[in-house]
């Protein structure tokens, strides 16, 4: 306050400065004081302004103590609505470089990379060919075991393959015949086999810029084998896998009873695990392409999860994919309930890294507010999603309040101007913990 009066003053005395433009004084500021008389009402002026000013001083600090107030009464009558003001400095600016070194990496091999990275990935699937090196990696049992079906399903071997146990059967599965097409797991492996190469092709893109088996650091499994051959040959594609031993997938694990008991923050530590595995297929500048519950498996004992099945990943921006099986498709992709009525029936777009996004955060989001994972928009209440299959924020807000904004920033478009990327997710949750 006194700093503000001193202030006033001093504008208040260059009113009465003139310069004198002689020659022996130019530009010199000089004080005219002709008389006594002119100096005490100078003195009164002064006065008077300063009482007025001091009075506005007061009047705008009983102001500001008004809107403080009603400010506050504002917030404790909307504690509902998630407070995102404050949160949103969290964000860290790495959302915007990340950007630019995936539009670098994009442009890069548009411009100079491509034939070399499809030279180099062809190269990669003839050395997957010869799978002796694995006999180092596995036990002697493992690798007989290993090496025992692959040679069967390369040869179609229909004694063997007609004995193999069903974890999942395709529509084009022919049971006792050496044409089978599903999912199927051995003592020590998880194989999928389908006369379609195409999901075959992109787990070798996945294996290329991932890493091969279990990836134990990042909690990823990827096969170690992959064969395809192509579509106007009627042979079978394969690949087969490591498979982790007591585990079931994330939807039956959220069927048990005493796991939906489980305090609010064992779900966002387990959400926080299954997105760093994403964050480093994402630092590869992959997508996985189809994040949803079925994909993810929970060991029993140790409740650990891992992330499974690169049938659709691909390069950002640079592959195609559907985002994702639905109802976990990213709104952007158009392959929703009421656009797609049938199930099957995708629009394949561009695969980004947004789509895996989306997929945790919506997979998460339904965990945290009714304990369950479901399969169908069906599933949900009629009013969940909003026209453009947007979650509705009113159910968001049944997310306590400190874990709630990131969900609000993927699954709304209530931060229409705020970027969130995995890393900012994961940063956002790791603090409200």
């Amino acid at each position: 306050m006194k700093n503000r009066i001193t202030s006033l003053k001093n504008k208040l005395f260059s009113f009465f400065k003139i310069k004198d433009k002689s020659k022996n004084g130019a530009n010199k500021i000089i004080y005219d004081y002709s008389s006594k008389e002119q100096e005490q009402q100078q003195e009164q002026q002064q006065e008077v302004v300063m009482e007025t000013a001091k009075e506005k001083e007061k009047e705008k600090e009983k102001e500001k103590e008004t809107e403080t107030m009603y400010i506050s009464k504002d917030k404790n009558h909307h504690n509902k609505e998630p407070s995102l003001d404050k949160d949103f400095n969290m964000i860290p600016i790495s959302v915007t470089i990340n950007n630019i070194i995936d539009k670098i990496t994009t442009n890069a091999y548009h411009n100079c990379y491509k034939k070399t990275y499809v030279r180099n990935i062809s190269n990669f699937y003839i050395a997957n060919l010869d799978y002796s090196s694995w006999r180092i990696a596995m036990t002697s049992m493992q690798f007989c075991e290993f090496t025992k079906h692959i040679d069967a399903l390369l040869n179609n071997n229909a004694d063997i393959m007609c004995n193999l146990r069903s974890i999942k059967l395709y529509e084009n599965d022919v049971a006792y015949s050496k044409y089978r097409a599903g999912v199927f797991k051995t003592d020590n492996f998880i194989i999928k086999i389908d006369t379609d190469s195409f999901n075959f092709k992109n787990e070798i893109t996945g294996m290329y810029n991932l890493g091969k088996g279990l990836i134990e650091e990042y909690s990823i499994v990827l096969p170690y084998y992959a064969h395809f051959y192509s579509k106007n040959k009627k042979n079978i594609s394969f690949s087969v896998q490591p498979r982790i031993h007591d585990t079931i997938s994330l939807r039956d694990w959220m069927m048990i009873y005493e796991n939906q008991k489980l305090d609010i923050e064992f779900y966002i530590r387990m959400c926080i695990r299954i997105s760093k595995s994403i964050q480093f297929i994402s630092s590869k500048h992959m997508v996985h392409g189809d994040i949803k519950p079925d994909n993810i498996i929970v060991e029993n004992i140790t409740n650990r999860s891992y992330i499974i099945d690169f049938g659709l990943c691909g390069l950002h921006e640079l592959s195609e994919g559907t985002g994702g099986t639905k109802p976990f498709c990213h709104p952007e992709t158009r392959n929703t309930g009421d656009i797609y009525k049938d199930n099957n029936e995708y629009n394949w777009v561009k695969n980004t890294k947004y789509n895996d996004l989306w997929s945790i955060s919506f997979i998460f989001a339904t965990i945290l507010i009714f304990r369950k994972c479901y399969l169908y928009y069906r599933d949900y209440p009629v009013n969940f999603f909003n026209g453009d299959k947007y979650i509705n924020i009113t159910y968001l807000n049944y997310i306590p309040e400190k874990f709630r904004l990131p969900f609000v920033c993927v699954l709304t478009k209530e931060t229409p101007d705020t970027n969130i990327d995995i890393q900012s997710f994961i940063s956002l949750l790791e603090k409200a913990l």
